[in-house]
């Protein structure tokens, strides 16, 4: 009972917060008449106010969002395969210093002009860029994953820890 009602109060938040956010905008960008038009320096400073504090509206919409899905993940079974991306994001984490690493190297390979040089060898850079950044990401949340399930650590974090502590 209790859940529910935290879950529709929080519901109702994220749904004002996100409302006030896209009228914010919506009215920016009606008042500036979109690209083309030309508005005094008084008024384009109100304007971008009016714009940016939308986007605050936003943020606590997203974070109400958010919160309702981890309620929501939260009554699943531990066995439940639902439970696998939860598990995979959940190990990434655990080892962001090594996914953060590999996803530097990644871009160094995969983008400069001297390496693979991807987006100019291609039609569309930016869908490029976005096809990479989503495979680049997905092998780190993987090999995350097999990381945890075979216990572990990341090579990253294992190296931090025996400058830090020395050999135990």
């Amino acid at each position: 009972m209790r859940g529910r009602r935290l879950a529709r109060t929080v519901d109702r938040a994220r749904g004002a917060a996100n409302g006030r956010r896209r009228a914010g905008r919506r009215r920016a960008r009606n008042t500036t008449g979109g690209p083309t038009a030309r508005v005094d320096a008084d008024t384009a400073g109100y304007v971008k106010m009016l714009y940016e504090t939308a986007g605050f509206f936003g943020g606590i919409g997203y974070g109400c969002l958010f919160g309702l899905l981890a309620l929501r993940v939260s009554t699943w079974s531990p066995t439940s395969r639902r439970q696998l991306p939860v598990t995979a994001l959940a190990a990434l984490g655990r080892r962001s210093l090594s996914g953060y690493l590999v996803q530097s190297v990644a871009w160094l390979v995969l983008a400069p002009p001297y390496a693979l040089a991807l987006g100019d060898r291609l039609d569309s850079p930016t869908f490029v860029a976005a096809g990479c950044a989503l495979l680049v990401w997905l092998g780190t949340l993987a090999g995350a994953y097999l990381m945890h399930r075979r216990g572990r650590r990341g090579p990253a974090e294992v190296l931090l820890r025996r400058l830090a502590y020395g050999r135990r």
